[in-house]
């Protein structure tokens, strides 16, 4: 399974945006809701200065209050909140277990894949891109396993404000639904990153509401902090960008198509049975997908990597704009193999198209960056590449 596939992190962030395409624009201990959110009020003794836990502490019953309207989901136990400072958050934030041998195979054999179809200039480029260099974009993080909100900070600043909605939010979703899905976690196809577009484009989509109601000085608060965050931001790799990104800005659209459908019902429905695929995040209602056969490695060759590249897979091997009109290829299904064989890795992919005028459509475009693109059946194509 590819690694951006796999479902949600404990600790869900916000993305670093490619400039080019994004523009991205309580009384606290003593709430007394049935199942509210608490934070620790600390006060320096000789100074009588509040620290950033008291703030948050007496910002939180507003703020929980507008994520239980705007989301419709009251919640239903506290949430212990934490506001940490810069090297304590980074290391909260990496403090999970150390990949097993299986996930460590499973990020190489991702990596080879990349690295045949063209998609990475070298094999560290996403370490570079998804290290710890990133962890200076993110925020806050919501725990699934501890049930934990983590913010950075030593002040409540208005991005701050809005980083605590978009993680309450992720709160409220646990509490009624849970997040933590392990069988996502061996599926070979789309439906962890489809889930995960759920998500947090359902948390993006209030946390943008949160904005939208602020008054002008909040909004051009949470404005510069952000300028200051991105403004000189330089992608360091396209596809980490786009991967981590389409969650956030993609699954956004996607939450508010299905409000826009069928209220908050609708919504609610769609984390009982979310969506499974990258297609139906970018068209809500798009038929379930063609199962397609898995191409055959060379005899003698080790496969070090197989699964479904997807809608938004395909997309990225054409460099379209998956946060404008999304790739629009006509996919019903694919599979692909990875293998190392004579010093080289290839993949080759078989994917099927909703028709053959829209399969020849596609090969005309593939033919145009891949050497080895031939029509398979009736409205399907196969591609392999090397590295």
């Amino acid at each position: 399974m590819p690694w951006w596939q796999g479902p949600p992190p404990p600790g869900p962030s916000r993305p670093r945006p490619r400039r080019s395409h994004l523009a991205l624009g309580a009384a606290a201990l003593a709430l007394a809701l049935a199942g509210g959110v608490t934070a620790v009020v600390q006060q320096d003794p000789a100074t009588g200065a509040v620290s950033a836990d008291a703030e948050v502490a007496a910002a939180l019953p507003g703020l929980q209050e507008f994520v239980e309207a705007e989301r419709g989901l009251p919640f239903l136990r506290e949430v212990e909140v934490e506001v940490l400072d810069d090297d304590a958050f980074v290391e909260a934030l990496f403090s999970g277990p150390a990949p097993t041998k299986a996930e460590e195979a499973a990020y190489e054999g991702d990596t080879a894949t990349l690295l045949a179809l063209g998609l990475l200039g070298d094999e560290d480029e996403l370490d570079e891109a998804l290290g710890e260099d990133g962890a200076d974009a993110v925020l806050g993080f919501y725990d699934t396993e501890t049930e934990q909100l983590v913010v950075r900070g030593t002040a409540l600043t208005p991005l701050a404000r809005m980083t605590l909605v978009h993680e309450l939010t992720h709160a409220v979703q646990d509490q009624h639904f849970e997040l933590f899905r392990p069988e996502l976690e061996t599926a070979e196809d789309e439906r962890g990153l489809a889930f995960a577009a759920l998500v947090e484009g359902d948390a993006t989509r209030v946390e943008e509401a949160w904005y939208d109601a602020q008054p002008d000085e909040v909004r051009d608060g949470v404005d510069d902090e952000l300028d200051e965050l991105y403004g000189d931001y330089e992608s360091t790799s396209f596809v980490a960008d786009v991967l981590t990104g389409f969650p956030y800005v993609v699954g956004a659209e996607y939450a508010r198509a299905l409000v826009d459908d069928g209220g908050q019902a609708r919504l609610d429905a769609a984390f009982a049975a979310p969506p499974t695929t990258t297609e139906e995040v970018f068209a809500p209602g798009s038929p379930a997908p063609v199962a397609v056969p898995l191409p055959a490695a060379p005899a003698g060759a080790e496969v070090v990597d197989q699964g479904v590249l997807g809608e938004l897979g395909l997309g990225l091997l054409l460099d379209t704009d998956p946060f404008g009109e999304g790739p629009n290829t006509a996919w019903r299904g694919d599979g692909y193999v990875t293998w190392e064989a004579d010093d080289e890795t290839c993949t080759a992919l078989s994917v099927v198209t909703a028709s053959a005028q829209e399969r020849d459509d596609l090969l005309d475009e593939l033919r145009e960056l891949y050497d080895d693109v031939a029509p398979a059946g009736a409205d399907g194509l196969s591609l392999t590449s090397c590295a």
